[in-house]
C-alpha cells in the first residue's frame, strides 16, 4: 500500500500563504501612507516659515509660526541720567521776610536803609552783587492795600507810570507759587536796563531788582527759583540803629549806624542835635533843638520873649516872628496847630507853605518840612525835618523824653 507523504489540503491551510502575503503587503501600504503624510506636514511647515520670514519682510506684519522663538535684537532701555542740580554748591540767605540760594562769587550786604526813599515802611534791603550785576531786594509793608493791578504808577511805584511802559514790558510769572509782576525799566541816570519783579505777600510788597539787566540773566531765574517768602513778623527798621542819649536835655533817640550825629551848644541857643547822611549830597537833617525855659539868658531874643507863653501859643508866635523875618512873599502860609502826643508829652504840628528863614535868619525851612513843638521838665522842643523822608519819620519815632 503505497503511502503518501503530502499532507492533505484542508481549505483553511491551503489558504494560509496566502492570508500572510496579504497582510505584509498591507502593512508596507500603511507604512508608506504615514511617511508621506509626515513629509506633507513638514514640507507644509516650512512653508509657513517661509512665507511668514516673506511677509515679515516685505510688508512689516508680525506672523507667529509655531516653533519659532523670536529673539529681540533692541539694545535695553538705560534710565535717563538726572540733570545735575546748578543750585548744589550755593549758599543759602535767610531774613525774617525771604530766604534764597546763591551763587558763592556774589557777596551780601544787608542794608539798614532802602535805596529809595518812597516806600512808607521798610522791613529789608539785601544787595548781592558780583563782577556783572546787582540784584536788590527790598520787602516793606504793604501799607496801601496794593495788589498788582493797582501797584503801577502809585504809592512807593510812582516810577512805573503806565502810559510810559510798552506793553511789551510787562508780563507775570510764579515766584513761589505767588503771581509776580515783571517790568523792563530804564531808569534815570547810568546802569543800563532794569529788570523788576514785584510780588505782594502777606502784607508785605517784594521788590526784586536786576541792574543791568545783563547776559547773566540765566542765574538771575535760577536764584528766583530758590526764592521763598517767609511769613514771620519783619524785624522793625531800627531794630540794629544806634542810640544817641542826652541826659543832660533828657531825651534819647535811634539812627542808622551809617549816619552821623552832632550836637551844637552856643549862647544863642540851648542845644540843637542834628542826624544826617553822609553820603547825601544836601543838607538834608533831622534836628530837635532844646530851649531851657529856667536859663532864658542861654536864648536869643526871640525865644527869650516867647519861651514863657504856654506851647500852642509858643508855636503859633515863632512862626510869626519866622514870617516877619522871610523875604516878602504874599501867598505864604501856616497851617493850623494839630494836637498830638510825642512819647507821652503834649505837642503841636503845623506845616507851611513858601520859603521861611527860622528865627534867627541862619536857616532856610520850606513846604517840604514837617514842624514839631513839645515840651518836657523845663525845657521846650522843637523839632523839624523833611514829611517825606521815610528815615527821618522813623527817627522821630524813636524819639523818647527821660525827664
Amino acid at each position: 500500500m503505497l503511502v503518501n507523504d503530502n499532507p492533505i489540503l484542508t481549505p483553511d491551510s491551503a489558504n494560509q500563504p496566502q492570508v500572510q502575503k496579504k497582510n505584509h503587503f498591507n502593512i508596507s501600504i500603511r507604512t508608506l501612507l504615514i511617511g508621506f503624510i509626515v513629509i506633507v506636514f513638514i514640507s507644509m511647515l516650512v512653508g509657513i516659515y517661509i512665507m511668514g520670514n516673506n511677509n515679515r519682510k516685505i510688508k512689516g506684519i508680525s506672523m507667529r509660526v509655531p516653533f519659532q522663538k523670536e529673539i529681540s535684537t533692541s539694545t535695553p532701555t538705560q534710565p535717563p541720567s538726572p540733570t545735575p542740580d546748578p543750585t548744589l554748591n550755593w549758599k543759602t540767605y535767610a531774613n525774617k521776610s525771604f530766604t534764597l540760594k546763591y551763587p558763592v562769587r556774589f557777596t551780601v550786604k544787608d542794608t539798614e536803609l532802602p535805596y529809595t526813599a518812597l516806600y512808607p515802611k521798610v522791613y529789608s534791603s539785601t544787595i548781592f552783587t558780583d563782577e556783572v550785576s546787582t540784584i536788590t531786594i527790598t520787602v516793606a509793608k504793604n501799607t496801601s492795600d496794593f495788589t498788582l493791578k493797582t501797584i503801577l504808577g502809585n504809592g512807593p511805584f510812582l516810577r512805573y507810570v503806565p502810559s510810559s511802559i510798552p506793553t511789551e514790558s510787562l508780563s507775570t510769572q510764579k515766584i513761589d507759587g505767588i503771581d509776580a509782576l515783571t517790568v523792563y525799566r530804564v531808569p534815570s541816570g547810568i546802569g543800563g536796563t532794569q529788570l523788576d519783579v514785584l510780588l505782594i505777600s502777606s502784607d508785605k510788597i517784594y521788590q526784586i531788582t536786576l541792574s543791568p539787566l545783563d547776559v547773566d540773566h540765566i542765574t538771575f531765574n535760577e536764584i528766583m527759583k530758590t526764592f521763598h517768602v517767609v511769613n514771620q513778623e519783619p524785624a522793625d527798621i531800627t531794630e540794629n540803629w544806634r542810640v544817641y542819649t542826652n541826659s543832660y536835655y533828657g531825651y534819647t533817640l535811634k539812627y542808622p549806624s551809617n549816619y552821623e550825629i552832632e550836637h551844637e551848644k552856643n549862647a544863642t541857643i540851648a542845644a540843637l542835635t542834628s542826624v544826617y547822611d553822609t553820603e547825601r549830597l544836601t543838607d538834608t537833617k533831622f534836628k530837635i533843638e532844646a530851649q531851657d525855659m529856667k536859663n532864658i539868658g542861654l536864648s536869643n531874643y526871640t525865644s527869650r520873649n516867647l519861651i514863657g507863653l504856654p506851647l500852642d501859643q509858643y508855636a503859633a508866635k515863632k512862626w510869626e516872628y519866622a514870617k516877619a523875618s522871610s523875604s516878602a512873599i504874599l501867598d505864604k502860609t501856616v497851617s493850623a496847630l494839630k494836637e498830638f502826643t510825642v512819647s507821652g508829652k503834649i505837642a503841636y504840628q503845623l506845616s507851611v507853605t513858601g520859603e521861611y528863614r527860622d528865627d534867627r535868619n541862619t536857616e532856610i525851612l520850606t513846604e517840604e518840612y514837617t514842624f514839631i513843638f513839645t515840651q518836657s521838665n523845663g525845657y521846650k522842643y522843637i523839632i523839624w525835618y523833611p514829611k517825606s523822608d521815610v528815615i527821618f519819620s522813623e527817627v522821630f519815632k524813636t524819639l523818647t523824653f527821660t525827664k
